[in-house]
């Protein structure tokens, strides 16, 4: 190659080591930012799930007091 080919290559080169540096980067920040998004769904889901445990119980609590009133009304 003449001189003039072997910078333009050089150059060439080098511009690729620099985009798969960026794309390296990028996919890095990317799968870190999707793991902190995968835990804090896992937070929010598991929050939900005790939230509608609790809610459930308090459901039943209820309605066995209901049950519970309407057996003392009946045996008056």
């Amino acid at each position: 190659m003449e001189p003039h080919e072997r910078k333009v290559h050089a150059l060439v080169q080098h511009l690729r080591l620099i985009r798969n540096e960026k794309i390296k980067k990028r996919k890095l920040k990317d799968d870190k930012k999707r793991k902190e998004i995968e835990v804090q769904k896992a937070k929010e889901e598991q929050l939900s799930k005790k939230r509608q445990r609790e809610e459930r119980r308090e459901r039943y609590r209820e309605q066995d007091k209901l049950k519970k009133k309407i057996r003392r009304n009946a045996e008056d």
